[in-house]
């Protein structure tokens, strides 16, 4: 099996799969890489299904700013009807 890379995956996710809000809980700091003042951090969040479940979903890393918050993002994931573990997360920065 050949390794996809993020924006092949995010890409064919979205042209079939489902798309959802995602609350955002925490953004989670890889503290073994820094980008000079730069932080690069993963989001944790959940999404509320079709049957009003919470399913909980992990974003890849980005690269923030020390002064960047939680609240100045949001974000949301494209799930695959096939198969929910296989998932794409977008975040984008509010106006």
């Amino acid at each position: 099996m050949t390794k996809r890379t993020i924006s092949a995956r995010l890409n064919e996710v979205q042209a079939k799969g489902v798309l959802y809000d995602v609350t955002i809980q925490q953004m989670v700091p890889d503290w073994l890489t820094r980008f000079g003042p730069h932080i690069v951090a993963s989001i944790d969040g959940y999404y509320t299904d079709s049957y009003n479940n919470k399913q909980n979903v992990k974003s890849n890393r980005y690269v923030f700013t020390t002064f960047d918050k939680r609240d100045d993002f949001f974000a949301r994931v494209y799930i695959d009807p096939n198969n929910i573990k296989l998932y794409a997360v977008e975040l984008f920065r509010k106006e």
